[in-house]
């Protein structure tokens, strides 16, 4: 069975954010690489996608289970909806899991 994963706005828009920092600190190459590693782990979502945990952040939303991907320094925040992986958020691992209204925010575009 294969899932379709689909980016909201919100977590297209932490890429951005994400890839920019990446350019401007570490140089464009650094960036490609990230965004290539970006690209592989979600591809990944197509098989099988709840073999990923439950992200800290699914205690304190209601709905849809909330799992996570870490690779690197980041973690990438989904939801699986019948045949529809959701990207719901991207950010480093090292930032404070996501508030209930991010998460719910991102969730409006899933609808």
């Amino acid at each position: 069975m294969s899932f379709v994963v689909r980016v909201t706005r919100r977590a297209a828009s932490n890429l951005g954010e994400i890839a920019e920092w990446l350019a401007t600190e570490g140089g464009s190459e650094v960036a490609l690489r990230w965004l290539d590693q970006v690209q592989r782990e979600l591809s990944g979502l197509c098989e099988f996608p709840t073999r990923h945990p439950l992200a800290p952040e699914d205690d304190e939303v209601r709905g849809p289970e909330i799992r996570h991907i870490v690779f690197g320094s980041y973690r990438v925040l989904f939801l699986v909806r019948d045949l529809d992986v959701f990207v719901l958020h991207m950010r480093h691992a090292s930032r404070r899991p996501a508030l209930p209204g991010e998460i719910q925010a991102a969730m409006w575009e899933t609808k």
